[in-house]
């Protein structure tokens, strides 16, 4: 009898472990979306330079840099989530990049910076352009 009950008691917490991965299941999938794209076509780059240690800036006004860089050109996909784009060879940005970092170009006309920051040796951008410097001296 004992035996009925433990396993009636591990029938019903298998159950409500089930019932548990299918809510949060169910709930992670409402905020996911697929994301494609065909060879060829033209994506921003979504760069977070404020997050990325790689892009940071002695300033504190990164928050205030262009979010997307490009249009860029699809050169290869890369298993099920990864594309390689075709950058300049200033960038500094690895070629190859999640999905997530991508966003497909809508339309003919783009208003968005191309250039990607540079960087110096220090992994810090250049602050200060020449025009500033000349007058100071």
């Amino acid at each position: 009898m004992e035996d009925h009950i433990k396993h009636q008691q591990q029938v019903l917490q298998q159950d409500n472990l089930t019932l548990a991965q299918n809510r949060m299941k169910q709930e992670a999938d409402q905020h996911l979306s697929e994301r494609s794209f065909h060879i060829g076509n033209g994506v921003f780059l979504r760069l977070q330079s404020y997050k990325q240690i790689s892009l940071k800036q002695a300033k504190k006004d990164n928050k205030l840099l262009p979010k997307y860089y490009g249009p860029y050109k699809l050169l290869q996909k890369i298993g099920t989530m990864a594309y390689k784009l075709e950058l300049s060879a200033s960038s500094q940005v690895h070629t190859v990049l999640h999905v997530s970092c991508l966003k497909k170009v809508i339309g003919d006309k783009l208003l968005v910076q191309t250039i990607l920051p540079e960087l110096v040796e220090e992994r810090n951008n250049i602050l200060e352009p020449e025009v500033v410097i000349k007058s100071r001296t």
